[in-house]
């Protein structure tokens, strides 16, 4: 799962594993609120246009009508290119990667300015 703070609010995205059931569905949460009305089902990606830099996410599957376990918390990725008390770069566009190692997490990203 990665989320990124961008111009139009906060991009999450996060895979569906071949091990999920055929009719999976997504509940996505902000800060332990839950955004969607109702399940994502033809989607692993959500643009929340109200996030901000510093929102956590989590995303919980949802099969059969039962939300099972939420995943882990997110942090909205920002790039500080001073290292510290610089300017907070947002994100002009970010792909997922392969994993090198079950369960690693991967992203790059390219940031504006």
């Amino acid at each position: 799962m990665v989320a990124v703070a961008t111009s139009n609010g906060v991009f999450v995205s996060w895979r569906m594993l071949g091990s999920e059931a055929d009719s999976v569905a997504y509940n996505v949460y902000r800060n332990g609120s839950k955004l969607t009305a109702s399940p994502l089902a033809n989607s692993t990606n959500y643009v929340d246009t109200a996030g901000s830099a510093t929102a956590t996410y989590r995303v919980a599957a949802v099969v059969g009508g039962v939300e099972q376990v939420m995943s882990c918390l997110c942090w909205a990725l920002r790039h500080d290119p001073a290292g510290g008390g610089g300017a907070v770069q947002q994100a002009t566009h970010v792909s997922k990667t392969r994993p090198s190692s079950p369960g690693a997490r991967s992203a790059v990203a390219r940031w504006a300015g």
